[in-house]
């Protein structure tokens, strides 16, 4: 029996970024997705450092390297504490290493994401108002941790390409199984309108929904969340504990992303689902059609400009 062929990727257009010399990446937690996503992020930058472009990592968190984050995520023994004995933060730990590793240009925050820690949130200097492309990718667990990172998209204008994208990283929604499964979602606009534009330009698309828009329960805080959880520390670590695979195969997908974002420039995907159970990958390519879908609209809503 002859199987119907999927035409989707056949179809797919590339994601067009705005014109840029200067690419940031902020990794917003850098736990059991983020640590190894920090290293092939490392390695991107030191590409493009390399092709002449300016570029920079920036890991943000405010938490220490434990003895139960070892096995898991990407530290050893040696992180869990400084030359003066005190506890490392997973930020400044991971930095530290690849700043020595490569000689690139990576920063830490030990605090809490906020979009106001980016010196061009919500409106660039004068001088840098075209120049710069930012990408925060959302390696956390929580859904005010998520809701502070896809702030940053509001300061993304309808009518222009954007300059701010977030990669959202993580488990799947609620009622999966959180320890085989995963998704990454990217997106630049927080709300439908914002897309209206996104494929003004022939046979390229210049917006894609925010993550929130794809996957709304992704703001939705779980029970274990709540101040007022039942749980303990330890069984809320454990509600939230995933296998030893998925994180550094999340993070390679994110990776991927990124690579395809700022150096080949063929990005044709906007959001990756995993099992690793059931060894299974599916995407959703950019079409006017999918993310008319994704934004609950008709394909005929996507004014388009030629150029």
């Amino acid at each position: 029996m002859t199987e119907k062929l999927d035409t989707r990727l056949r179809r797919a257009v590339p994601l067009l970024l705005r014109p840029w010399d200067e690419a940031r990446i902020v990794i917003v937690g850098v736990g059991g997705t983020g640590s190894w996503l920090a290293v092939q992020a490392g390695r991107l930058i030191r590409v493009l450092e390399a092709r002449g472009k300016k570029a920079r990592l920036t890991l943000v968190d405010p938490d220490i390297v434990e003895e139960k984050n070892i096995s898991r995520q990407n530290f050893c023994d040696a992180d869990l504490a400084g030359d003066d004995g005190k506890p490392l933060h997973k930020a400044t730990s991971l930095a530290f290493r690849l700043s020595l590793s490569w000689g690139i240009n990576v920063s830490a925050i030990t605090e809490p994401f906020d979009p106001h820690l980016l010196e061009d949130y919500p409106y660039p200097s004068y001088e840098r108002s075209a120049e710069r492309l930012t990408v925060v990718v959302g390696a956390v667990d929580n859904a005010q941790a998520r809701s502070a990172i896809f702030k940053v998209l509001e300061a993304n204008h309808s009518f222009e390409a954007p300059r701010f994208f977030v990669l959202d990283c993580g488990n799947l929604a609620a009622g999966a199984d959180g320890n085989e499964s995963g998704q990454v979602l990217l997106g630049s606009a927080s709300s439908p309108e914002g897309m209206q534009h996104a494929f003004r330009i022939r046979n390229a698309c210049i917006a894609l929904p925010s993550p929130a828009l794809q996957a709304p329960d992704l703001l939705m805080a779980r029970q274990e969340e709540g101040d007022q959880s039942p749980l303990s520390c330890a069984e809320i670590a454990q509600a939230n504990t995933q296998g030893l695979m998925i994180n550094p195969m999340i993070a390679m997908i994110a990776a991927q992303y990124l690579f395809a974002m700022f150096v080949t420039g063929k990005l044709t995907r906007f959001a990756t689902y995993v099992d690793v159970h059931s060894g299974t990958m599916s995407s959703e390519y950019i079409t006017p059609e999918t993310l008319a879908r994704v934004i609950s609209k008709d394909p005929t809503f996507f004014a388009r400009k030629e150029r």
